[in-house]
């Protein structure tokens, strides 16, 4: 279940205003989880970044327009659920990724069979060790809003270990129709989490200790009070 809670704002919109609608709810469709992995070695020519995403999600958003500093999110994901470069995901978030710099170039299609022997090394217990670790859980808390950007805390929770990361956003406005996108993005290593990257050929190809982790939360207006 995908829920928001707590959000109050003195900004207007059309229809109602956000003070005369009874809470947010977080629209699981349209928010993302993902993580994008890089390749590295003298072979890397050889080699692909991927998209790894999420399913399913679950989310929770406590947002004050009024009061920013209060802001808190965390966002929930199944590691079983996780999907290897799924290639409609690809293709939908490949523009942005590319003009935000997070990859350096398309995504290769690769074949059904290529994709499911990566899931499985990825689910491993050498990996992500899903059957012990069956969650990624991400927080957001610490934030200070100055104009249209904000500051805030990044904790990351990957097989029973937590890394923060301090990182900066844009801090968002609401829509026409009242809705927010929150959408954060930060680089953590593997090795932090007790994960030895890929490698292949004695290292000439092998998936950078550095990934990014990419979120994006969207939340609409609740029902208009009586």
């Amino acid at each position: 279940m995908t829920t928001v809670a707590g959000a109050q704002s003195s900004s207007a919109a059309a229809g109602p205003s956000l003070e005369e609608l009874d809470g947010w709810r977080v629209e699981a469709p349209e928010s993302f989880f993902a993580v994008v992995t890089h390749k590295e070695g003298v072979a890397s020519g050889l080699a692909h970044e991927h998209l790894i995403v999420a399913q399913t999600l679950e989310a929770q958003l406590e947002l004050d327009l009024a009061d920013p500093d209060a802001t808190t999110a965390r966002v929930d994901v199944s590691v079983a659920d996780l999907l290897v470069d799924d290639p409609a995901t690809n293709v939908e978030w490949q523009a942005e990724l590319l003009r935000r710099e997070l990859i350096s170039e398309a995504f290769a299609t690769l074949k059904e069979k290529e994709r499911q022997k990566i899931r499985r090394s990825m689910l491993s217990r050498k990996q992500l060790d899903v059957e012990n670790h069956p969650t990624i859980c991400a927080e957001l808390d610490g934030v200070v809003v100055e104009g249209d950007r904000a500051a805030g805390t990044l904790h990351l929770e990957i097989r029973g270990q937590r890394v923060s990361r301090e990182l900066t956003f844009a801090w968002p406005s609401p829509s026409a129709d009242g809705s927010l996108r929150v959408d954060v993005t930060q680089s953590f290593e593997f090795t932090d989490f007790g994960i030895k990257p890929y490698s292949a050929l004695l290292g000439a190809i092998r998936v950078a200790d550095t990934f990014d982790v990419v979120i994006r939360v969207v939340a609409r207006p609740g029902r208009e009070v009586d």
